[in-house]
């Protein structure tokens, strides 16, 4: 393809936190295709700690989304229009050459439609109509193909290709600030190679169930493998649990960007399949994943840092949020036993992380 002057590019990625981070070897390409241009990305306030800072992106757009339902949802219709409006000034006033959806769905097909670019630029046959706003559509894409593959593939319309060895080293770097923070969090465990427990994770039918979690808390600590539990506030509960079974619990205690730090010194990652997941990935943390519901091939973690582990189920990959059986037909059914066995097998295998000055 013939690549076409580009100045000034923006992202439409808005969420959710693994999603996120699968766009940034996209956002590596653009710039690698494009070293002159003025990268933009839109994305929602949560995810914003993990890409503040980044040389790659020229300036980063929060939506204002989330602040905006706030008010309408306390009486302040007016003051919640003036928000959008304001937001959707400053979005026309920056002329792009080019904008991509990243997202497909009408929360991003707004903004799309409402920048002053003349290249709109998505898959078609995305949710919601979202399609609709494009002026170029590529054909829809393959359900079955990786989502970060995917991303790659839309910035390829534009000529850009992936920066060669990219997933063969962390292309996420959390700032020293947040490095440090996590090894004041991290001193209780010393410098002594620990494994990561994340529990938590959007679906109901992901979770794995806490008795398993608890038990294999038990089974690590008989081994001697300090652990650290993760986890935000909503998981604190969780996460005080595996803390009395001898886990350091830092639920509620991390930024994103504290938490990619922590991952990037953690030796391993247990967890279903979520955001910390991916993140782990891209800051070169390896790990076990569980999967029930979701399927690997589409959402799992790339490259071979991970392993992942699934229940023998005939509706494996179901897709399903809610289960008509219970969790604990599903995912229930990999026992702490398995889960342990596999964790101590891959601790002696994975390097060592070398510990931070």
């Amino acid at each position: 393809m013939v690549r076409r002057p580009v100045k000034r590019l923006l992202i439409v990625k808005m969420s959710a936190l693994g999603d996120v981070v699968m766009t940034i070897p996209a956002l590596m390409a653009l710039k690698a295709a494009f070293p002159e241009a003025e990268i933009d990305w839109l994305v929602e306030p949560a995810s914003k700690d993990l890409l503040e800072g980044r040389p790659d992106i020229n300036r980063l757009l929060v939506s204002p989304r989330p602040l905006a339902g706030k008010l309408f949802r306390t009486f302040h219709p007016f003051k919640a229009a003036r928000v959008w409006l304001d937001f959707f000034k400053s979005l026309r006033d920056r002329r792009y050459d080019a904008v991509l959806d990243f997202q497909g769905l009408f929360k991003s097909a707004i903004n799309v439609m409402l920048s002053s670019s003349p290249r709109k630029i998505g898959f078609a046959g995305t949710r919601e109509l979202s399609s609709l706003a494009l002026t170029e559509k590529l054909p829809p894409y393959d359900p079955q193909r990786h989502a970060l593959l995917r991303y790659l593939d839309l910035v390829g319309y534009l000529g850009a290709e992936p920066v060669p060895g990219w997933q063969d080293k962390p292309y996420l770097h959390p700032s020293p600030k947040a490095r440090q923070k996590a090894s004041e969090l991290l001193k209780p465990i010393g410098e002594a190679p620990f494994i990561a427990l994340s529990p938590g994770t959007r679906w109901p039918t992901k979770l794995w169930p806490l008795s398993n979690w608890e038990r294999l808390a038990e089974l690590l600590n008989d081994a001697r493998l300090p652990m650290v539990a993760l986890g935000g506030p909503s998981e604190k509960e969780w996460c005080d649990l595996l803390a009395e079974r001898g886990a350091l619990s830092l639920a509620g205690k991390t930024s994103l960007d504290v938490l990619a730090a922590v991952l990037a010194q953690a030796k391993m990652l247990i967890t279903p399949d979520s955001g910390p997941m991916h993140l782990a990935v891209s800051v070169g943390c390896g790990g076990l994943a569980l999967f029930g519901p979701t399927r690997p091939e589409r959402t799992g973690p790339f490259g071979d840092l991970f392993e992942i582990l699934t229940p023998d189920v005939d509706c494996l990959g179901c897709l399903k949020r809610r289960c008509p059986l219970s969790p604990q037909k599903c995912l229930g059914l990999l026992t702490a036993q398995q889960v342990a066995q596999r964790a101590v097998s891959m601790m002696s295998r994975l390097p060592d992380k070398p510990v931070p000055e």
